[in-house]
């Protein structure tokens, strides 16, 4: 899990730095950081690829510090919750997988999040693939 590495160097020492935004969800998500351009968190949101500074000051609106992108392109609704809780390793504890929730909680900066999921949980004849996916998406 890329995120974590990247959470964790800027909040380790200084919690009270996490970010303010966290953006969840599939390739519409995470584009913004590689189509878009944006640096992910801490640099500003949006980049300048996205919206240039023109557009921001004509609308009033200026870059926002402490974005968090964790977006994964493929991202179905089991995915993300998977990310977001982690998973405890049967055996090994030391093998855990962490999840961006209890990071995230420890900081408690987070004011807005943004979350867009499920569209790669649809199938072609309409609706969802499994009705499961509603379980799964619990932590969510």
């Amino acid at each position: 899990m890329v995120h974590i590495p990247l959470l964790e160097a800027h909040t380790k020492d200084a919690p009270d730095q996490g970010p303010t935004v966290v953006l969840l969800g599939d390739s519409m998500i995470e584009r913004m950081t590689t189509t878009g351009g944006s640096p992910n968190f801490p640099a500003p949101w949006p980049s300048s690829a996205m919206i240039s500074d023109e557009k921001l000051s004509a609308l009033g609106l200026r870059r926002l510090d402490r974005v968090f992108n964790a977006g994964v392109a493929g991202d179905k609704i089991e995915n993300l919750a998977y990310r977001l809780a982690g998973a405890p390793h049967p055996e090994d504890p030391e093998k855990d997988l962490p999840g961006l929730l209890p990071i995230l909680a420890r900081c408690g900066t987070v004011r807005v999040w943004v979350v867009h999921i499920g569209s790669n949980d649809l199938t072609p004849e309409g609706g969802l693939a499994s009705e499961d996916a509603y379980d799964d998406a619990s932590p969510v």
